[in-house]
């Protein structure tokens, strides 16, 4: 949904045929401490934000799509395609 906030935290998101997480236009997706596996692309970002700390992206045909947010504890590994994020935000 367009300009909806999810909160995904201690999750499993797996054997999908579409993406593991999707934000469009203006939606935020917060993902915390999941796992998104097997699935058609793992983050994928298309106009909204998304911010990733303590995910494990790995076994999909794309990790990661459109700009994310990252805070440098993440794994990325293993898929066909997008195993790299952008440079991470600074932690506090």
């Amino acid at each position: 949904q367009n300009s909806s906030i999810a909160h995904i935290r201690d999750s499993i998101i797996g054997g999908n045929s579409g993406d593991a997480v999707r934000t469009e236009t203006s939606a935020k997706a917060n993902v915390d401490n999941s796992m998104l596996s097997g699935n058609l692309n793992g983050a994928n970002n298309v106009g909204g934000t998304m911010n990733l700390t303590n995910a494990t992206i790995m076994n999909n045909g794309s990790g990661v799509l459109g700009t994310i947010v990252t805070f440098g504890n993440n794994t990325v590994r293993d898929n066909a395609a997008g195993n790299t994020l952008p440079a991470s935000v600074g932690q506090q």
